[in-house]
């Protein structure tokens, strides 16, 4: 199996990752003495297809206030914005992934919500797995384990849960979603979320072990931060 791995001193390093990744970036923590290093990796399963990469690498100063957090290995700023988890473009959820995705609070926000993307070829969001399979939407409780994106207190609004009485394993803030369909347990189309926990992000997990079901393609999702 092709894969790209970066490793650095300091935090935790990113996932690697394989397939086709395009436009994508990725941030390693590589320390702050010198002779401090980062390490890139990259390995051919077999030589009998065509690989091609053109990777960019930048050194961002310690005290930059651009710099991403800790541990965050993709970073975004902007009140709106688009999110895509490794592999999406090539239409593939990736095993092994264990990784946060952060979003930088802008000025006078105090909420973020997120949304399927539409009008794209590749599917938005379909992250399946025995346990999470069909064409409704899913985040009980357990369902979503070895293969999830978690939001952390979400809602329609991040302020009034959802009654879960007529759904048993449902939380009234979900945090854990997978399926075919981003949004509330048993919803048929996709759902808007949003929650006011901060700092913004999410967390992508898909155990090594995970069976993941074809076709799973990871997520695109849109963000919009939410006023004050």
């Amino acid at each position: 199996t092709d894969t790209f791995a970066v490793t650095g001193q300091t935090g935790a390093s990113p996932p690697s990752i394989c397939g086709t990744n395009t436009g994508y970036h990725m941030y390693a923590e590589v320390g702050q003495n010198d002779g401090d290093t980062g390490t890139v990796t990259i390995t051919y399963g077999d030589t009998s297809t065509a690989k091609q990469f053109h990777i960019l690498v930048r050194q961002i100063e310690c005290t930059n206030p651009s710099r991403a957090p800790t541990d965050c290995v993709q970073y975004y700023t902007g009140v709106s914005g688009s999110l895509q988890s490794y592999g999406h473009a090539g239409g593939q959820l990736l095993q092994g992934m264990d990784y946060e995705i952060c979003i930088r609070t802008e000025a006078g926000y105090c909420g973020i919500s997120y949304v399927e993307a539409t009008g794209t070829t590749i599917d938005s969001f379909s992250l399946m797995s025995p346990t999470a399979t069909g064409t409704t939407a899913v985040s009980t409780t357990g369902t979503c384990a070895t293969v999830a994106l978690t939001i952390p207190r979400s809602s329609s609004d991040g302020l009034t849960g959802y009654t879960t009485s007529s759904t048993p394993g449902l939380s009234p803030f979900p945090t854990n979603f997978c399926g075919e369909i981003f949004g509330i347990h048993g919803a048929p189309t996709s759902t808007k979320l949003t929650t006011v926990q901060k700092p913004f992000g999410l967390h992508l997990i898909t155990t090594p072990t995970a069976t993941i079901t074809s076709p799973s393609t990871g997520f695109n999702l849109m963000y919009d931060q939410v006023a004050c």
